[in-house]
């Protein structure tokens, strides 16, 4: 997960990101949409995640951000519709957890590259496996995918942002958060 630099003064949940975002200035649709996004996430992650997420001094930018940042709302409905659409793949749960339990960026950012490059193969309707041991003495790969005919291997990576662009991305949180506060 990314630190956001964004620090609440109360704990989030979902019932106040859900509130947030039925008062935000997007359109009906997307009030709907990212109420419903809201919902996946909670039903994928758990009841508790945001107050364990606000402990540990982190911030899901993606949700937090969401009812005022284009970006982080696009971002979220995206986690969404992935982890939906993946409900049931082999070892979606391995990758669940990680994003339920470890807050360490490169992780989180891991666990959502696999989340696309599974969901584009399972788009495809191709068969998906993620962090699956092949042959099974092995470690496990990121993502299988087998399309007609064959088997393909995928290992993903994150590439965290330098000092310039974090330093960016925070100026654009706290203009974000100071909007909010008005």
């Amino acid at each position: 997960m990314v630190s956001s630099g964004i620090r609440p003064s109360l704990p989030p949940s979902w019932d106040l990101w859900r509130d947030q975002m039925t008062r935000s200035a997007r359109s009906d649709a997307g009030r709907a949409t990212g109420v419903w996004a809201l919902d996946v996430l909670e039903s994928e992650l758990g009841r508790g995640w945001p107050e364990t997420a606000w402990e540990m001094e982190r911030g899901p930018r993606e949700i937090l951000l969401a009812a005022s940042h284009a970006v982080a709302f696009a971002e979220m409905v995206e986690l969404a519709l992935r982890l939906m659409l993946l409900h049931d793949v082999p070892g979606i749960a391995r990758v669940r957890r990680v994003l339920q339990t470890d807050y360490r960026a490169v992780l989180w950012m891991h666990a959502r590259i696999q989340l696309q490059v599974a969901a584009l193969g399972k788009r495809l309707g191709w068969e998906i496996a993620l962090e699956k041991k092949q042959p099974p003495d092995s470690r496990p790969t990121d993502v299988i995918l087998w399309p007609p005919g064959r088997s393909l291997a995928a290992e993903t990576f994150a590439v965290l942002l330098d000092e310039g662009a974090r330093f960016a991305r925070q100026y654009d949180d706290e203009v974000g958060r100071r909007i909010m506060g008005i």
